[in-house]
């Protein structure tokens, strides 16, 4: 199998670290970033650790230098100043990783308190000049985890817009720190330049082609669509060296890879022989029930120890246990059990291995307090990874109106993860696009869009789109239904909104309307003689 081709590559002296996450966050990426380390010139590019993001966050890594938490492994790569990069659209991690969840925001605050190189901070802060500064509206300053000092700087910059100079002078921060906030800010586009007359604007460079191309890569419009973001004033933009996911092919496999085949098979294991003498029964029993089970236990259970075990009493445990699990001390009764002891044997020797080594034990009981460090649950997040990995590839190639391969993807998509009822509706809507006329498979697309809401009954996508079908299906009462009900869960949903109110519009006649017809019925009575006569004769006092 030939290595996947990195969609982007560079080099952090020409684009730094926290300009590279900001950029992956802003445009929601899912794919592994690879940066090596800080080599010689000229030198050929060797070590290197990998950061799995979804939709532009980190969320597992498999690092050069052993670290208890992911978000610690991510805060050293902040030291390095020109090693290369690449960024590819697939899962590079493969089992020897570390799992977490860390904002991409949160962690450039902290790395800022300790590292920062202050030539980038100095450029990107001159580009403002001295125009006075504001927060953009709408920021999500929560996800900045500003510590309470840094705060005096924000609360600054929320009362009145200022320059930098004063900002700095102003907030009680040292000064090298307050102008790296504002670097942070400024890079993440949550600043802007303001003057009371106008919005002013500092001097922008061109965006480059890619971001041009990027930003021109948005859910299409129209049918089924989400509907458009509120639009945001125009700020400060800091280019990137980063061209867009134009996603390769990849994606899942058709089956879940050898951990999936080892979970299966333990489930397999027959029962003993009648003929089996009792002491080998209860052993065969044994193997049984520990197959049942050692997928959804983690390291210290599979090795019956406490989570306070110390690495000397896991490799005792070990040599202890291999006693008894070790393939070759089966009985000649026992030998059709080989191969599931083996695959519990495996299982054994990777929990010695991992709790056996100090720095590795400190690792691993970070994970399980985070909820992982069984097979099942390493397996789950991979198939949740691999699989919103390949949403994103489906929705890209909606774009190019690519709507058989989306289709194609989102088949082996639900053929894994059966209960996501974004998937259900993506589904409906490819193929919404896909047959635009009379041809449609209706029927089809409203089960994918049932199954959607029978997850989710308020899911605005799902009944948005069992409005559309219901109306090419001439069901045009039951489709305002559903177009009501997504005008409630969104009201800013413009197409609903508008089909309720030309419903509305048909169906009533305002009262100006009927004052109007009125007054022409009684004209053309009058102009007849006979409203003229008769009211007079019957005139009523």
């Amino acid at each position: 199998m030939t290595a996947p081709e990195p969609i982007a590559t560079g080099t952090l002296a020409q684009t730094p670290l926290a300009h590279l996450l900001v950029y992956l966050d802003q445009k929601r990426l899912s794919g592994t970033l690879a940066v090596w380390l800080d080599e010689l010139p000229g030198a050929e590019p060797k070590k290197h650790d990998r950061i799995l993001l979804l939709k532009g966050c980190p969320v597992a890594g498999r690092l050069i230098e052993p670290v208890a938490t992911l978000r610690e492994g991510l805060l050293k790569l902040f030291s390095r100043s020109r090693a290369p990069y690449a960024f590819y659209e697939t899962n590079l991690l493969g089992d020897d990783r570390i799992s977490g969840r860390v904002d991409p925001m949160s962690l450039i605050t902290e790395s800022l308190r300790s590292t920062a190189h202050e030539e980038v901070v100095d450029q990107v802060l001159e580009r403002f000049g001295g125009a006075r500064l504001r927060l953009v509206p709408g920021t999500d300053l929560k996800r900045y985890e500003f510590a309470a000092d840094e705060r005096a700087l924000i609360e600054l910059l929320q009362a009145e817009p200022a320059d930098i100079e004063s900002l700095v002078e102003g907030c009680g921060l040292h000064s090298p720190r307050a102008r790296r906030v504002l670097y942070l800010l400024a890079i993440s586009k949550a600043v802007m330049p303001f003057d009371a007359g106008a919005p002013a604007q500092a001097p922008r460079s061109k965006p480059s082609a890619p971001a041009e191309q990027a930003a021109a890569a948005e859910p299409p419009a129209g049918a089924g669509a989400a509907p458009p973001e509120p639009a945001q004033e125009e700020s400060e933009a800091i280019d990137v060296d980063v061209p867009p996911a134009d996603f390769a092919a990849g994606g899942i496999a058709d089956d879940d890879g050898p951990l999936h085949g080892r979970l299966d098979r333990l489930q397999s294991i027959p029962p003993p022989p009648e003929a089996l003498a009792d002491e080998v029964k209860q052993r065969w029993l044994r193997v049984v029930a520990k197959g049942r089970l050692i997928e959804n236990q983690n390291y210290f259970e599979m090795l019956d120890l406490d989570k306070d075990a110390k690495s000397s009493d896991a490799r005792a445990k070990f040599y202890q246990m291999a006693k008894e699990w070790h393939p070759d001390r089966l009985p000649a009764e026992m030998q059709s059990l080989r191969d599931y002891v083996q695959i519990i044997f495996s299982y054994l020797s990777e929990a010695s291995a991992a709790l056996g080594d100090e720095q590795q034990r400190i690792k691993y009981v970070q994970t399980v307090r985070e909820g992982g460090g069984t097979p099942a649950t390493e397996r789950l997040m991979q198939t949740i990874l691999d699989t919103a990995m390949e949403y994103e590839r489906a929705l890209v190639m909606s774009r190019k109106h690519e709507f058989d391969e989306a289709l194609e993807v989102m088949r082996k998509i639900l053929s894994v993860v059966k209960d996501e009822p974004d998937y259900h509706a993506m589904n409906a809507w490819l193929m919404m696009q896909k047959f635009p006329g009379q041809e449609a498979p209706l029927p089809k697309m409203l089960e994918s869009v049932n199954r959607a809401l029978e997850l989710f009954e308020r899911h605005e996508r799902a009944n948005m789109l069992k409005a559309q079908i219901l109306r090419r299906m001439g069901k045009q009462s039951e489709a305002l239904k559903y177009f009501r009900l997504v005008a409630d869960i969104n009201p800013r949903n413009i197409e609903a909104v508008r089909e309720v109110r030309v419903h509305t519009m048909r169906t009533s006649t305002p009262p100006d309307a009927q004052r109007k017809g009125k007054k022409g019925k009684d004209k053309g009575k009058e102009e007849s003689g006979v409203g003229g006569l008769l009211g007079k004769l019957f005139k009523r006092d």
